[in-house]
């Protein structure tokens, strides 16, 4: 089941046809705010995941800016923040980068951009697990992003060992990300808004 939310869209490989796109919107996955720690450190294994291959495209489209998407869900830093924080500690141009500071779900991180990039065209990268439903909020505002998906939790492997039949903590958190896709699939055509 994964799988189909995982491969509905491929990912970007070829950037050459997309050099005139001048926004590349990476939407947060989850942050942990510690000072203490380098900011690629307080991104959750997802945002850290979409913001590398956010910067990736970026580097590729030399007229693009970075959107870096993401409010204060549970502490009172932004994630776009630390995100931003974690880009030019890898090498990102500050001047280069727009933050989204305020959305705390994935319709509002829709509504923020559209505000940011108005009719323009633009790559979104999220996991791959998440596009479906980030498409559906950004086509439902008449958006028309090209999809970036990243951060695969089932990848195409040609050998595997024993380990792929029994129980594991990974199993786990794949059946989580299903299952919170689909309730969010669910919740939204429940509640109208997709």
């Amino acid at each position: 089941f994964l799988r189909s939310l995982e491969r509905k869209y491929p990912p970007l490989a070829e950037l050459g046809k997309f050099s005139d796109v001048r926004w590349v919107v990476v939407l947060g996955g989850g942050c942990s705010p510690d000072p203490s720690l380098p900011p690629t450190a307080q991104l959750s294994e997802a945002s850290l995941a979409r913001l590398a291959e956010g910067v990736r495209i970026h580097r590729n489209l030399p007229r693009s800016r970075l959107v870096l998407s993401g409010g204060a869900v549970f502490s009172s830093v932004p994630e776009a923040q630390i995100m931003a924080e974690a880009a030019t500690a890898l090498g990102v141009d500050k001047d280069r980068l727009v933050l989204e500071a305020e959305a705390r779900d994935t319709e509002n991180q829709a509504a923020q951009t559209q505000r940011i990039v108005g009719d323009e065209r633009l790559i979104l990268v999220t996991s791959a697990s998440h596009m479906t439903r980030s498409m559906i909020y950004f086509k439902k505002r008449g958006m028309e992003p090209i999809p970036a998906p990243t951060d695969f939790r089932l990848k195409n492997c040609p050998r595997h060992g024993p380990g792929k039949f029994f129980p594991s903590p990974g199993a786990l958190e794949r059946s989580h990300r299903l299952v919170y896709e689909y309730l969010g699939l669910a919740w939204g055509k429940l509640t109208g808004k997709i």
